[in-house]
Order: C-alpha cells, then structure tokens, then sequence
C-alpha cells in the first residue's frame, strides 16, 4: 500500500499543473485508503496524511483570480412539489353569440382579435316580424286601458246587485287575459334585447343589437353583413383571456401531498424569471383513467408578473412546507463528469491554501442558494474560481 502511495505521488507531482488529474488523484487515494484501513482490521496505521490528496492555490492565484471563501449556513427553504400543468379558461370566461331570433345580419364591424366590454353592441339582426311584434304590444296595451275601465264599472255595478256576477267575472277575465299576454311578450322583448318602455308607434324598429354578454377578446367571427342567418347558431365567440386557472395532474404517490390553500408558483416555458402567485383552489376527488392522475386546479387572482397565455404549457411549483437547510452558493457546486463537488479548504499556510474536492449531495435551491444534504457545519468553501481549477 504505502508503495502505491509513493507511485501516485511521484506521478501527481509530474502533472501537479493538470488539476483534472489532481481530483482523480484525490478521489482514488481517498478510496485507497479507505480500503486500507478496513482490510488492515486490527493493526495500527501509522502513515501521515498524504499530502497529493489537496489541491494547492498560492495565496497570489487566489488574490488576482479573486477567489472567494464562504462557510455552510442555515437558509430558510421551502420544500416544494414540481408540477406540470395548462392554462384552460374558466367557465364563464368563454361566450359563444347568437340571435334569438332569425334574420339579417347588419352593422357588423367588430373583428377578430378585439376587444370588447360587456354590453357594447356587436352587429344587429333585421327582421320585419319584429315590427309586427311591437304592433300588437301596443295593441294589447290600449286594449288592457279598456278592460281596466269595463271591469272597474262592471265592479261597481256588481256591489250595488245592478249586473249579475257572471258579467263581473267576465270584465275580470278580459282583463287578467289581457294583462298575462302583455307579461308575455314583455319576456319576449328581453330576450330580444329590446326595452317595452322604448316601444311606441313613433318609433318601431325592425333591428334587434345582439351585444356582448362579457368583456373580452373577439376569438371567433363567423358571419357577413348582408348573410341571413338562424337562431341559436354560433356567429361569434368571445374569451377573456384573463380569467383562467392552471390544471396539473397528480399522480397516486403524490396526491397525499396535495392539500387545499397551498401556495403555487407558476412558471411560462422556461422562464424563471416572470413568475405568477396562486394557490390550489380545488382538487377533484376521482382519478382520471386515461393517464392515472388526480385533477387540482390552481387560480392566480392576479397576482402575477407575467401574462399566462390560454391553452399554453407551464411548470408549476407546489410549496409543501417552510423549513431551515443548510446551503452554499449554487455556483460554488461544480459537475465534474456527472458528479456535483464542492472544493472545501482543509489548511492554509503563508503561501498556499490546500483544496480538497469532496461529492455533495443537492437536494434543491432556494434563489442563488443550494441546499446541500451533507453535513459541512464551520467548513469553508471555495465559491468563487472552483470551475477554472477543475479545467
């Protein structure tokens, strides 16, 4: 063993300048004598630390590199669930248009893509029915004045035993009658979007305004001025591409983490930077058969500082809990084939520092900081220049 010790000195020595060598180096000879010491069971080793194990830093590199030094700290973390989801409208922020009524189109100036406010008038249906329609309102409310005057004589009479009571029932008829086809087409009218107050013989219309029953983009236009169309048919669709939720899906080792009121953070593509706040607001208790997940569905209340676009594909990351971890600079940890080390500062003397490159368990981030789950407590470590000395 201690035969093997010397060759690897010899040769570290000759290739002290390759620092990839340098952690090979350390990271066999840490495995060399770890063997060592469990095959020598019961004897006493007596061999010093071998000193190939470090790589070394004069103090000038370190100063004109402008090396930095940071310990291990306890940072508050957040332990959090990592999600995919997509961003699906709600319910009502979808509006599909249609007429009550057929007729043709007219006045028709709104496009795709604009937007629009609840009530603003769209396009107008022309329909000379319509007109008929308002005749025979008025109709019906001179008839009812008539009724009203007949029954109210005819109630008179009836208290003094001048006419019998059948001809009192009948002015009652006439009137509720009357008064019930006048209700009925009032409802007609609301449907229609037209005001019965508005409806006198000086100012009947044959045009309906279809208007727009809530604020938001213009997605769908299918009509022409000029083209007769039917009802209920679909002519235009509105969406308010503000008011959405995100849908992720939990699988069945997951869903005991999910809770209502957790704290969400949601992520555009892969963009860290613009970020939108919300919380789990429902979670659907059946598991979807095709792709074996739990449905929840998280709101923003417009709490975000990046706009989430209908129909996209986000990140979402679920806080589970707040904790206290120890971490280092993220940028401190260096991949070495595959493999996350930190250089940690073993000694120093007038001229050198003396860096081993210990493997580090990264168990998640929180802002610049990783959090590490190796115990490191009171070490220094190397967080600035590590890259350069493994080239």
């Amino acid at each position: 063993m201690i035969e093997i010790i010397q060759l690897i000195k010899i040769q570290f020595f000759r290739k002290m300048t390759n620092h990839k060598y340098i952690l090979l180096l350390s990271l066999i000879l840490s495995t060399t004598i770890f063997s060592c010491k469990n095959d020598g069971a019961g004897e006493t080793m007596t061999e010093q630390e071998p000193e190939s194990r470090f790589i070394t830093v004069s103090k000038e590199q370190f100063d004109f590199n402008e090396m930095k030094l940071a310990k291990v700290e306890l940072i508050d973390y957040s332990n959090t669930l990592q999600l995919n989801g997509n961003v699906i409208l709600n319910t009502g922020a979808t509006a599909n248009i249609s007429s009550p009524m057929e007729g043709k189109i007219t006045g028709l100036k709104t496009r795709i893509g604009e937007y629009v406010r609840k009530g603003e008038t769209l396009f107008s249906v022309q329909n000379l029915e319509l007109i008929q329609m308002q005749q025979q309102y008025l109709e019906l409310e001179s008839q009812m004045a008539v009724f009203e005057e007949e029954f109210a004589r005819k109630e008179n009479l009836y208290k003094e035993n001048v006419v019998v009571k059948s001809d009192f029932l009948q002015a009652k008829q006439k009137l509720d009658d009357t008064k019930t086809r006048i209700k009925s087409m009032e409802k007609q009218f609301e449907v229609l979007n037209v005001s019965p107050s508005g409806v006198n013989a000086n100012n009947l219309s044959s045009t309906i305004s279809i208007t727009a029953p809530i604020s938001g983009q213009v997605a769908e236009v299918s009509i022409t001025n000029g083209e007769y169309v039917m009802p209920d048919h679909s002519l235009m669709k509105i969406i308010n591409p503000s008011d959405y939720e995100i849908e992720v899906g939990i699988t069945q080792d997951k869903m005991s983490q999910i809770k209502k009121g957790q704290v969400a953070r949601i992520f555009p593509n892969a963009n860290e930077n613009g970020v939108a706040i919300g919380q789990v607001a429902r979670i659907v208790q059946d598991i979807d058969m095709e792709d074996k997940t739990m449905k929840a569905y998280i709101t923003t209340n417009g709490n975000q500082t990046t706009n989430l676009v209908p129909g996209s594909y986000v990140r979402v990351s679920l806080v589970l809990g707040d904790s206290t971890q120890p971490g280092i600079e993220e940028q401190a940890i260096i991949d070495y084939y595959g493999k996350d080390v930190l250089l940690v500062l073993e000694k120093q003397d007038e001229n050198n520092y003396y860096f081993e490159a210990l493997p580090v368990r990264k168990t998640g981030t929180s802002g610049s900081k990783a959090i590490i789950g190796d115990d490191m407590d009171g070490k220094q470590i190397l967080i600035n220049g590590g890259f350069q000395l493994m080239q």
